[in-house]
């Protein structure tokens, strides 16, 4: 995130600083204008940075983990890699802006039973990590908390001064979605409408982007609010930075194969396979039993478990792959089809379900298994 956030301070800044030439001597620069005008660095200029050090990332953890070409898994002690990790990767960087100070990984405990785990019999798998993401702060989860003041309290703690926090417009599908709108906006912090009909007019510290102004202050760029308040510049593109990196969390770089990746017993990444839409050609087979003979035959050929989680350009969610089901089949068949007439370029990308149904150790007063994960979330001092 500091390596992002620093690249797009550069590049605003730059923007800024046209501005201030265009207003003139003594004109300041107000954060509407500002913002505007920083539109084509962060749907342009700022994806690419974001890929960029994503691909520098993945490069720095293929300097620290075995070869991973040609195998199907790689194992390795935290112990035996830390000092690696430490050479490679340096100090950490700062945040690069306050919500960045959040890690929030998704870890699933693989066991057979809720004994096992409690003997300790078990192994762990990271779902996914969210940087720069609270998601403990969701609004699903706040309200349904026993205790939401325990976390505004926890807020507090990790942001003891208020924060500058954009007000999303009324269409943003974050700002509609119960599930992952953001809730821990406490009455001291400040919001910002950076566009029309965003503002709520009933609550206190809510501001027009057109009533701030952006300042060069002791060499950084910040916004000046009305009541005399000063935030790092940074902060009005907090979600937007955020947005380009919260799911960019990805070890190896995408290869037609990837093994599966285990750290001491934490499984941190799962086996992959991507292929061509094109490339499933039993997809095509008008006949629903041969393509369903045809759908194992691939299958066993490139040494796929039973269970796998699809993702297809073409679909909205990765979607449950069951290569028993004719059904579930014929739901890949299409996803292929579709994927082939849409973009024969394009890829499917096939990963193994880790934990398996006989490793869902959660169970109900009947013995139906469950999948279940712990929501974590980890913050820098």
């Amino acid at each position: 995130s500091g390596a992002l956030a620093a690249r797009v301070s550069e590049r605003v800044t730059e923007v800024y600083e046209r501005l201030r030439a265009d207003a003139g001597p003594g004109r300041p620069v107000d954060l509407a204008a500002f913002w505007f005008a920083c539109m084509p660095v962060l749907h342009g200029a700022a994806v690419a940075d974001a890929a960029e050090l994503q691909a520098e990332f993945e490069r720095r953890w293929q300097r620290v983990l075995p070869d991973t070409e040609g195998v199907r898994r790689v194992t390795v002690a935290g112990a035996d890699i830390a000092g690696r990790v430490a050479e490679v990767f340096g100090p950490a960087a700062a945040p690069g802006w306050s919500a960045a100070r959040y890690i929030s990984p998704d870890v699933m405990i693989a066991a057979s039973d809720a004994a096992a785990v409690a003997r300790g019999e078990f192994g762990l798998v990271l779902g996914e990590l969210h940087l720069a993401a609270n998601t403990l702060g969701n609004e699903l989860f706040v309200n349904q908390h026993p205790d939401p003041r325990e976390l505004f309290e926890r807020t507090d703690r990790d942001h003891p001064a208020p924060r500058l926090m954009p007000l999303l417009p009324k269409e943003h599908k974050s700002r509609l979605s119960a599930r992952i709108r953001h809730a821990l906006v406490r009455p001291e912090d400040y919001q910002v409408a950076l566009l029309d009909n965003t503002a709520d007019p009933h609550r206190d510290r809510t501001v027009p982007s057109a009533d701030a102004v952006v300042e060069r202050r002791e060499g950084r760029l910040c916004v000046v609010l009305p009541d005399g308040a000063v935030f790092p510049a940074v902060e009005v593109f907090a979600h937007v930075l955020t947005t380009l990196v919260t799911d960019r969390f990805r070890l190896l770089p995408e290869a037609d194969h990837s093994p599966r990746v285990t750290v001491d017993r934490m499984t941190v990444a799962r086996e992959t396979w991507r292929f061509a839409g094109s490339a499933l050609a039993f997809a095509d087979d008008k006949s629903e039993a041969r393509r369903f003979v045809r759908a194992r035959q691939w299958r066993d050929t490139h040494e796929l478990p039973r269970f796998v989680f699809v993702v297809s350009p073409t679909e909205p969610r990765p979607f449950f792959v069951d290569f028993d089901s004719p059904v579930y089949v014929n739901i890949l068949a299409k996803a292929a089809r579709r994927l082939a007439r849409k973009d024969p370029d394009a890829q499917l990308t096939v990963t193994e379900m880790l934990p398996t149904p006989e490793q869902a150790w959660l169970t109900d007063d009947q013995g139906h298994r469950y999948s279940s994960e712990l929501r974590l979330v980890a913050v820098t001092d």
